[in-house]
This record gives structure tokens, C-alpha cells and sequence, in this order.
């Protein structure tokens, strides 16, 4: 979808501008080395895998920016995989979750939100309610876990994610690239309807710059 233009500088080998979604891509890295270092410290005590979907069964929706970058991972998804999710009916089916999980795996993986990327590791959430953490009263109320994870009640301080430092940085990327393609920084997406109708979800988006 981002396709970058060449110019007569560029073939020149001419630095280019950077990519707008550079900033995002970043951040995922960070947040993808972060979790291997976590998952190989605490093999023993963490079930993500492949196949494992626990996770995933959230109707979520995203900023402008991570939008965008599902956008790109859905475009270069097999047809028949497009003309699936083209059809997927309006009203979620909260039992089946996310409207991208198919046979428990992610099929825009690449592309999954820093949210996703964090799943199965300690969330350190300071305005969380005891009452409403799924993994009830053992664990701290201002940590949520996955209910597969830490089972034995310890919470290693390394393997804790500041959800509001990482919302934070997410913004400060997302405010600059609502800006670059002339949408609303306030802008949330569902998934679903990235899924459903592709740049179409984006009402805020000028349709010409959503295949830049």
C-alpha cells in the first residue's frame, strides 16, 4: 500500500525522506525484542506460541496510525482470504474473536497492533479494577495477566509492560501521522471494519493518501 517513490534523486542514491510509518515500525521492533528477551527468560512460565489464541478474543479497535499499517498487511493478504473477510458479517461474534483470527492464528500477524504484540506478558495497569481483571483476585488488581501465564503468583519486575508509557509513545507517533495524511489524531478504527472494508473504514482519511 505505502509504495515509495523514486525519483530522479533517488536513483541518484539521494537520502530519502523517511518513511511516515517508520516511527511505528520502531516501536513494534522495540516491543518484539522486548518479548523474545522476556519469553526465553521465562520459557517456563509463559504458553505463547503459535496456535495459541487466548489473547485474542478482544473487539479492539486502533489508532490512525496502526490502521494504516493493518491496511498494508491486509492488502497483501491471498484473495481468498480478502473475499473472507469482505464478508464477514457487521455485528461481531464475541465468541469467535477478532475478526482477523482464523484456525487460532493472526492472518495480519506482521501487521498487529503494539497492543497484540504485548499479549502474554504482565500489563501494568494502574487504573485496572480488581473486579473486572479476568484472572480474579490472585493476581495484583493493577497487573493483568494472561490466565495460561504466571499461574504460580510471581510477577517478575522485568517482564511488567507499563501500558501507559507505551500508550504514550504510541500517540506521540500517531499524532504525527494523522497530521502527514490529513486525519483526526482522535480517530479509533475497529479492527473489524479494517477487516470488513478495508480504507473505507477510515472516514477521516482522505482517500488519496491512503495508498501512498
Amino acid at each position: 500500500m505505502y509504495r515509495l517513490l523514486y525519483s530522479e534523486q533517488a536513483r541518484n542514491h539521494t537520502p530519502q525522506p523517511k518513511h511516515p510509518l517508520t516511527p511505528w515500525q520502531r516501536l513494534a521492533d522495540n516491543t518484539d525484542a522486548y518479548f523474545r528477551r522476556i519469553l526465553a527468560a521465562h520459557r517456563s512460565q509463559m504458553q505463547c506460541g503459535a496456535g495459541c489464541s487466548m489473547c485474542c478474543h478482544h473487539q479492539l479497535s486502533v489508532p490512525v496510525v496502526e490502521a494504516l499499517v493493518l491496511l498494508q498487511a491486509l492488502e497483501n493478504l491471498p484473495a481468498a482470504i480478502k473475499s473472507t473477510l469482505h464478508q464477514l458479517p457487521s455485528t461481531p461474534d464475541t465468541e469467535k474473536g477478532c475478526a482477523l483470527l482464523m484456525d487460532d492464528r493472526c492472518v495480519a500477524y506482521v501487521g498487529r497492533p503494539l497492543a497484540c504484540r504485548t499479549h502474554g506478558l504482565l500489563v501494568r495497569q494502574p487504573d485496572l479494577d480488581r473486579a473486572t481483571d479476568p484472572t480474579g483476585p490472585s493476581a495484583p488488581a493493577a497487573i493483568y495477566r494472561c490466565p495460561l501465564n504466571f499461574v504460580d503468583g510471581t510477577y517478575p519486575e522485568e517482564a511488567l509492560v507499563d501500558v501507559d508509557r507505551m500508550t504514550a509513545e504510541l500517540m506521540a507517533v500517531n499524532q504525527v501521522v494523522a497530521h502527514q495524511f490529513g486525519a483526526s489524531a482522535e480517530l479509533r478504527v475497529s479492527i473489524r471494519e479494517l477487516a470488513r472494508r478495508g480504507v473505507k473504514a477510515l472516514p477521516d482519511l482522505p482517500l488519496q493518501h491512503a495508498s501512498v
